[in-house]
């Protein structure tokens, strides 16, 4: 039942966030620092978009997201949480980070800061291993941020682009509403 309080919650505030934030779909270069697609500068972000997320539930957090310019890693695991647990245990960042390595959905060697945008890379690659998609062959064989990405593309839970980009939090919840929408419902 309470799974789908939050399926239910995540669509209303897709719904939401896609109506309220149409820039979101002209912004998709991820270009934040002016070095490119490729830039790998850090995002300055105010006081409140750095807010602590582990009290919040993941009706919260995403009503959260949806208002925010960029959705952060820290976000964006506590997201995953939910999305494979239920709750999200981590007080945390770090172990936020640790209980998803612990499942195998977080490569123990990714460096990931708290208070950065969510790449569509590190979102994809996170949600590939949660529901435990093979993939193609590169993805079997190579893996990796950018075959997680291509496969979250093809499988629908992403839109095209680059594994580079960063994500709105609007996008950040649109996409883990339409994958807990598709877990339900193919039982992932």
């Amino acid at each position: 039942m309470k799974t789908l309080i939050y399926i239910f919650w995540f669509g209303v505030l897709v719904i939401f966030a896609v109506g309220c934030n149409q820039s979101a779909q002209m912004n998709r270069a991820g270009d934040l620092t002016g070095k490119g697609a490729a830039g790998s500068g850090s995002v300055a972000m105010n006081r409140d978009e750095k807010a602590g997320v582990a009290e919040d539930g993941s009706a919260e957090l995403a009503f959260k997201l949806a208002f925010k310019e960029w959705g952060t890693n820290a976000e964006a695991c506590s997201m995953m949480l939910y999305l494979v647990e239920g709750e999200d245990r981590g007080e945390t960042f770090e172990q936020k980070q640790q209980l998803l390595q612990s499942k195998g959905i977080l490569p123990g060697n990714l460096e990931l800061s708290a208070d950065e945008p969510v790449r569509k890379g590190t979102l994809a690659l996170m949600l590939c291993r949660a529901l435990d998609i093979k993939g193609g062959l590169f993805m079997h064989l190579v893996g990796g941020s950018r075959y997680a990405y291509r496969e979250a593309v093809y499988l629908e839970f992403m839109q095209g682009g680059s594994e580079r980009e960063y994500l709105t939090g609007p996008e950040v919840v649109d996409i883990m509403g339409r994958v807990a929408r598709m877990k339900h419902e193919e039982n992932f």
